[in-house]
């Protein structure tokens, strides 16, 4: 009876999760994010992020649509800056000719 315990315990675990990921992805689907997504990308930075914060979260009261009003802003206007984080940089020689000794 034992082997035959272990021998269903990867189908098992790989049903709990398989069920938890359904589960888990339904419980936003009742939740219509296209106004808060039209808001939050509205809405211009003025050199202050309190003040930020406080116009994505203001027109909210559930915590849901407060964090995706600010998910929304963060993902439409910052990027990373390749540029900047390696300016100071040197390049390898190699990649720099794109040249290779042969082994």
């Amino acid at each position: 009876m034992l082997n035959m315990k272990r021998k269903h315990l990867p189908l098992l675990l790989a049903f709990l999760i398989l069920y938890q990921t359904v589960i888990a992805q339904n419980k936003f689907a009742a939740y219509n994010f296209q106004a808060v997504d039209s808001f939050a990308m509205a809405v211009k930075y003025e050199k202050d992020i309190y003040k930020l914060a406080k116009d994505l979260t203001d027109p909210y009261h559930e915590d849901i649509y407060k964090v995706r009003s600010i998910f929304r802003w963060v993902i439409d206007n910052i990027e990373y800056d390749y540029e900047f984080i390696n300016k100071d940089k040197e390049q390898d020689p190699i990649v720099k000719t794109q040249l290779t000794v042969p082994g």
